[in-house]
C-alpha cells in the first residue's frame, strides 16, 4: 500500500521529537521499538522518525528495509502520529526479561515477577526442529520493577 500524507490531531500541539522521546520513556515503550533522532535503539522492527526537506517522515524498518508509514509537514503532527502508533499495540511495550532452555525456568521467573505485582507473558521461540527457547516478557514501566526484583 502506498503511504500518504495523513492529517492527525496532535495529542500535544507543540510536541517535538525530544518531548516525544521523553513521553515514550514515561510510558515504558521499549527503546528497541523506535528511533527518533538520537533517542531509542530501534534498528529493525522499529518505527523511525526522520526529518526530511518537506517535513517529517515516519517509517517502519524491518531487516534493513524501510517502509514509509506517513509523512507530515510539521514535527508536532509526526510526533502525535508516532505516539498514537506506539500506544495502540501492546507489543511495543513488551520487554524481554529472560530467555530459557526449559519451560520450568521461564515459569519460575514469571511466578516470581507475578508475586511482585508484575504482569508477565511467556512464549516460545523455535531454534531448530527439535529445540525451542522460552521467553518471559513484562510490559511498560514494569521493566523498572523487574530491575529491582532481578537485581539489575
Amino acid at each position: 500500500a502506498a503511504a500518504s500524507s495523513r492529517s492527525c490531531q496532535p495529542l500535544e500541539a507543540s510536541m517535538n521529537t525530544a518531548q516525544l522521546a521523553q513521553k515514550l520513556i514515561e510510558l515504558g515503550v521499549n527503546p528497541a521499538a523506535y528511533r527518533i533522532g538520537g533517542f531509542g535503539r530501534g534498528n529493525s522492527d522499529a518505527i523511525v522518525v526522520e526529518q526530511v526537506p518537506s517535513g517529517f517522515e515516519v517509517l517502519y524498518t524491518e531487516r534493513g528495509h524501510n517502509s514509509l508509514l506517513a509523512s507530515f509537514p510539521s514535527e508536532a503532527e509526526a510526533c502525535a502520529f508516532v505516539l498514537a502508533e506506539l500506544s495502540k499495540d501492546e507489543s511495543y511495550l513488551a520487554h524481554n526479561v529472560g530467555i530459557f532452555d526449559t519451560e520450568q525456568q521461564a515459569s519460575e521467573l514469571a511466578a516470581k515477577l507475578l508475586a511482585n505485582g508484575i504482569r508477565t507473558k511467556v512464549d516460545t521461540v523455535p531454534v531448530s526442529r527439535e529445540s525451542q527457547r522460552y521467553r518471559v516478557f513484562v510490559y511498560g514501566r514494569d521493566i523498572e520493577k523487574v530491575k529491582k526484583v532481578r537485581g539489575w
